[in-house]
C-alpha cells in the first residue's frame, strides 16, 4: 500500500509481464493522484484510521470495477 510494499511485492515477479501486473491500491482510486501510498496511522488517533479506512474503501471499489473488466 506504499512504495516499500510495492518494492516488496515486484521482487517476486519472474518478467516484466508479472511487474506490469503490480501497482499500488490507491491507482484503483480515481480521486486520488496516481502514486498516492495508503499511509500507515499507527500511533495515531481514531481520525487517522478512519480516513485510512475511507482510502481503501474507495480505492477497493475501484479494483472490483476493475477486475469487473477484465472478466
Amino acid at each position: 500500500m506504499d512504495e516499500t510494499n510495492l518494492s516488496d511485492i515486484k521482487e517476486f515477479a519472474r518478467s516484466s509481464t508479472d511487474l506490469k501486473k503490480v501497482s499500488l491500491l490507491r491507482d484503483y482510486d480515481s480521486n486520488s493522484p496516481k502514486g498516492s501510498p495508503v499511509p500507515d496511522p499507527y500511533y495515531s488517533d481514531y481520525n487517522a484510521y478512519l480516513e485510512v479506512f475511507e482510502m481503501v474503501d474507495a480505492a477497493c471499489d475501484g479494483l472490483i470495477e476493475f477486475l469487473k473488466t477484465k472478466g
